[in-house]
């Protein structure tokens, strides 16, 4: 029984979309991921010029960080749980676009903020 439908070529432009949607999460992640790295260094680098600055005597009322930087720990904290649990669900086979797309926009903007 032929229908005349080529469903050997349908399956597979269905096979390689679904590929190609699982790299583009995947690479959502990895930009996430990416980003929460750079919020992290930069929250390490002003940890470190607070822990110079108090070490040498210059106390903090003169300090060029300010108070409300340290607020920023919660959010990349928040920005990398967000990223893991996105990557969880790539690990286990659940595709969820907008889990990933939150992923990677929170954590750039959390990465943005920290700069």
């Amino acid at each position: 029984m032929t229908s005349g439908f080529p469903f050997r070529m349908w399956w597979g432009k269905r096979a390689r979309a679904s590929i190609s949607l699982r790299v583009f999460e995947e690479i959502r992640i990895e930009i996430g991921a990416q980003a929460i790295g750079i919020a992290q260094g930069a929250f390490d680098a002003l940890s470190h010029i607070r822990n110079s600055e108090s070490s040498s005597g210059c106390g903090w009322a003169n300090s060029k960080v300010s108070d409300t930087s340290w607020q920023r720990w919660p959010r990349n904290r928040d920005g990398r749980l967000i990223v893991y649990r996105a990557a969880m669900s790539i690990d286990e086979g659940v595709i969820e676009p907008m889990l990933t797309s939150m992923a990677k926009l929170y954590a750039a903007q959390v990465a943005g903020r920290s700069c």
